[in-house]
C-alpha cells in the first residue's frame, strides 16, 4: 500500500509479487490489523543522580546513625548502589568522598588537603613525611573538636592489611561512611568500629518506577514488553537496569528486537555443585575399595567408570565456569 501511494505503481502490479497462498490472502484481508503505535514515556522531572528510588528507608537509617554519630558501614553485591548512595549523602552534607583508601599516603593526603591544608609545612620532614606523622597530624588537629567531621570512604574492602592502623586512628575522630562488596574476615578489626546496613535487592515496584524514570522520553514499541525482559534479566540490581536502559538510549525508536537483545549477567545465577560432586566421588571410591575386598569384579570396574564420569564432569564445569 505504501509503494502504491509513495510511487504511483498499479495495485495489479503489486499483487503479482505477492506469492503467498490464496487462503493466505483471504484471511489477511479478513482481518484488518493496525500497526501497534510506539509509546512515548513522558519525562520525570528528576536529577537521574539524585534518584533514590527503593532506597529511600535505608537513606533515612544512614542519616540518622551519621546524626547520632555512628560511623556505618554499606554492604551488598556489586552493583546495589553503594557508591550511589554515598555520592548522594557527600553532596548533601558537603563532605570528603575518596573513591578508595590505597595507596594510603595519597589517602592521608587527600584529608589533609580539606582539613588542614597547610599540613605539608606542620610536619618535619614535608614531602618525606610517613604514613605515621601524616596520621599523628591529623589526629592532632582533630583530637581538641567536640563535633567530629564526616568522611566517606567506598571500597573500604581494598585496604591492605598492614594500612589498619591509620583507619582505626581516623575512626576514633571522624564519622565515617563507608561501602565494601565484601567484609573480609582480615579486617575484622576495621568492621568492629562500624555499624552494618545491607542493601537488598530491588523489589518489584522500585524496579518499575526506576525502569520508567530512566527510559522517560523514548520512542518505545512495546513497553511492557521492555518492562518484563528487564526486570527478569537485573535481578533486582539497580546497576544492570541503569546500563540496559544506556544501551537503549541511542535508539530513535526501540523496537521488539532492540528489547531482545539485552543482555546482563546479573540476572543470572550460579550454582556450585563442586561439594556435591567432591562427595559423590569420595562415595564411588568407597564402594570400589569395598568391591575390591569382596571380589567382585564387576562393581569394581562400575565403581572406576563413575569416578572417571564424576572426574570429567567437574573439570567439564570449570571450564564453563572459566568463561
Amino acid at each position: 500500500a505504501q509503494m502504491e501511494k509513495a510511487g504511483g505503481v498499479p495495485r495489479e502490479e503489486l499483487l503479482k509479487l505477492d506469492r503467498r497462498p490464496k487462503i493466505v490472502k483471504q484471511i489477511t484481508n479478513l482481518i484488518q490489523r493496525k500497526p501497534k503505535e510506539a509509546r512515548i514515556i513522558e519525562p520525570v522531572p528528576i536529577n537521574k543522580e539524585d534518584s533514590t528510588i527503593g532506597r529511600d528507608a535505608l537513606l533515612a537509617d544512614i542519616r540518622q546513625n551519621l546524626d547520632k554519630g555512628l560511623s556505618t558501614l554499606l554492604t551488598g553485591e556489586i552493583g546495589m548502589g553503594k557508591t550511589h548512595l554515598l555520592k548522594l549523602i557527600a553532596k548533601e552534607k558537603g563532605c570528603l568522598y575518596l573513591d578508595s583508601p590505597t595507596p594510603i599516603r595519597q589517602f592521608l593526603q587527600k584529608i589533609c588537603e580539606k582539613y588542614c591544608p597547610d599540613w605539608n609545612k606542620r610536619l618535619p620532614q614535608k614531602n618525606r613525611s610517613g604514613v605515621k606523622e601524616i596520621t599523628e597530624l591529623l589526629t592532632g588537629v582533630f583530637a581538641g573538636c567536640a563535633r567530629k567531621e564526616t568522611l566517606i570512604i567506598d571500597n573500604l574492602d581494598k585496604l591492605r592489611l598492614s594500612d589498619v592502623g591509620p583507619i582505626l586512628s581516623l575512626a576514633d575522630y571522624f564519622v565515617i561512611l563507608a561501602a565494601a562488596d565484601e567484609t573480609k574476615e582480615r579486617l575484622k578489626q576495621v568492621w568492629w568500629k562500624f555499624k552494618k546496613i545491607e542493601l537488598p535487592p530491588l523489589d518489584s515496584e522500585s524496579e518499575k518506577a526506576l525502569i520508567k524514570q530512566l527510559t522517560a522520553g523514548m520512542v518505545i514499541e512495546d513497553y511492557n514488553l521492555l518492562e518484563t525482559h528487564i526486570i527478569s534479566l537485573a535481578g533486582g540490581v539497580p546497576l544492570a537496569i541503569v546500563e540496559m536502559a544506556n544501551q537503549l538510549s541511542g535508539h530513535p525508536k526501540i523496537k521488539d528486537t532492540d528489547v531482545r537483545e539485552l543482555y546482563h549477567e546479573s540476572g543470572v545465577r550460579y550454582r556450585d555443585w563442586s561439594s556435591l560432586l567432591f562427595v559423590v566421588w569420595g562415595a564411588a571410591m568407597v564402594f570400589r575399595f569395598l568391591a575390591l575386598g569382596v571380589h567382585s569384579f564387576e562393581n569394581y570396574i562400575l565403581a572406576g567408570f563413575s569416578m572417571a564420569v564424576i572426574a570429567t564432569a567437574t573439570r567439564i564445569l570449570r571450564s564453563f565456569g572459566r568463561r
